[in-house]
């Protein structure tokens, strides 16, 4: 990730490319690690949340209005399953996955599984 003046946060554009990298990673027989590294003072500030609020607030407008108590863009079953499948692939892959996580990370709940093998932090 080289988004270092964001954080390094995710945009729909970083998300789509790196969904991209994983199906074609799955699809390569020769591959056998994924180091996933960023450039920067974060590793990852979690998504750009001004850009995807924006993007579902555009969605909320091209979508039919049959019944308006349930409009709530982020409670569309089909959005999270997609976005559940897109972070299941990752975790489904065959190839070794590590993360270079330097200095701070400040999001990343929904991974759930972080594991420190270095020391703490430097200098």
């Amino acid at each position: 990730m080289n988004r270092p003046r964001t954080g390094n946060a995710i945009t729909v554009q970083l998300r789509d490319e790196f969904d991209r990298v994983i199906v074609n990673l799955d699809h390569d027989e020769k591959a056998r690690l994924l180091v996933i590294k960023a450039d920067g003072a974060y590793f990852g500030t979690g998504y750009a949340l001004k850009e995807f609020c924006d993007s579902a607030i555009n969605a909320v407008h091209r979508r039919p209005q049959r019944r308006p108590h349930r409009r709530h863009p982020f409670l569309w079953r089909r959005d999270f399953q997609l976005s559940r499948e897109r972070w299941m692939r990752l975790f489904r892959l065959r190839q070794c996955t590590f993360a270079v996580v330097h200095r701070r990370c400040a999001a990343g709940f929904m991974t759930g599984q972080v594991l420190y093998v270095a020391g703490g932090p430097r200098g």
